[in-house]
C-alpha cells in the first residue's frame, strides 16, 4: 500500500496546510498531496484548469484506483494477461529500487578484486579427466592401479559410468576457476599436474586426474577494469536480489512440486 509520507501541502496562497485524506478505497487513503503529485505530472499548460476543478480531478483519480483494486481483489482471474504485464512492472520497479539503485562500486573494491582473483583475471584454465563410479570405495580401490595418463584414459573408457566422457578417455575438457554444475570445479585449481583426487556428488564417485593447465600472464588493471567492474556489479546484484526475495518470501506460502515436472 502506497501512502504519501508528505504531511503538509502548499495551498493556493502559498501557505502550508495539513495533508488530509480526501478519499478512500477500502483501506487505501488518497491524500491531497497525492493529487498534487498527479497534477505535477500533467503538462504545465493544463495544470491550471485541473487545479480549478479539483473535485472532478479527484473523481478521475478515484476511478483509476477503483479499477486497479477491482482487479487485485479478483486475483486477476478474469485478466491473466494483465496480471503478467503488471507483474513485469512490479518486478522491474522493485529491482530498480532495492537492487540496482543500491549497487556501489569503489576503486578500493576494484583493486581488491584484481588482487584476489588473479586466476580468473588471467584466464587460467585446467583440463581434467574423470572416471565416474557408484561408490567411493570403488574409486579408492581403482586409484592405486593407475600409473599414467594413458592408464587413466583406458580405465575411463572401459569403466566410467559417464558415457559421454568415457568416449574420450574420461576427458571433461577445460575449466575456469568458478563454480560449475559438478560442484567442485574450483578445487581442481588446488591440484598439481598428474594428481588424482576423489570427489562425490549425486551422480556417484568421481575419480579426477589433472592433465593440463594453462596459465597466461596477468593483464594490467587498466586492461581488465571494465570486466572487473562488471563482475563486481553482477555479484552485488545477485546478493541484493537474493536478500530482497528472502525478505518478501517471509509473508508468503510457497510450495514446490518437483515430482510433477517432466
Amino acid at each position: 500500500m502506497m501512502i504519501s509520507s508528505v504531511v503538509s501541502v502548499q495551498g493556493k496562497d502559498g501557505a502550508f496546510l495539513e495533508d488530509p485524506v480526501v478519499a478512500k478505497v477500502n483501506e487505501y487513503e488518497i491524500r491531497l498531496s497525492y493529487l498534487y503529485e498527479k497534477i505535477e505530472a500533467i503538462p504545465l499548460g493544463e495544470q491550471i484548469d485541473v487545479r480549478e476543478q479539483m473535485p472532478r480531478f479527484l473523481d478521475s483519480v478515484l476511478q483509476e484506483e477503483i479499477l486497479f483494486q477491482s482487479v487485485l481483489l479478483n486475483d486477476f482471474i478474469e485478466e491473466p494477461e494483465l496480471r503478467e504485464r503488471l507483474k513485469e512492472v512490479v518486478v522491474e520497479y522493485l529491482a530498480q529500487k532495492y537492487v540496482h539503485s543500491k549497487i556501489r562500486i569503489t576503486d578500493e573494491q576494484i583493486q581488491q578484486y584484481y588482487q584476489e582473483h588473479t586466476s580468473e583475471i588471467r584466464g587460467e584454465h585446467v583440463q581434467v579427466r574423470q572416471i565416474l563410479l557408484k561408490e567411493r570405495t570403488e574409486c579408492e580401490a581403482l586409484m592405486p592401479q593407475i600409473d599414467s595418463e594413458s592408464d587413466f584414459s583406458l580405465k575411463a573408457s572401459l569403466q566410467s559410468l559417464d558415457p559421454e566422457s568415457a568416449k574420450d578417455g574420461g576427458n571433461l575438457g577445460y575449466f575456469m576457476q568458478h563454480p560449475g554444475p559438478l560442484g567442485f570445479e574450483e578445487e581442481f585449481f588446488e591440484m598439481k599436474l598428474g594428481e588424482m583426487r576423489i570427489f562425490e556428488s549425486e551422480q556417484g564417485c568421481h575419480l579426477i586426474r589433472l592433465v593440463g593447465k594453462l596459465t597466461p600472464p596477468v593483464p594490467s588493471l587498466e586492461e581488465v577494469i571494465d570486466s572487473v567492474r562488471f563482475v563486481i556489479r553482477r555479484t552485488q546484484e545477485i546478493q541484493l536480489l537474493r536478500q530482497l526475495i528472502e525478505q518478501r518470501s517471509e509473508s508468503l506460502k510457497i510450495e514446490r512440486f518437483p515430482n510433477r515436472l517432466p
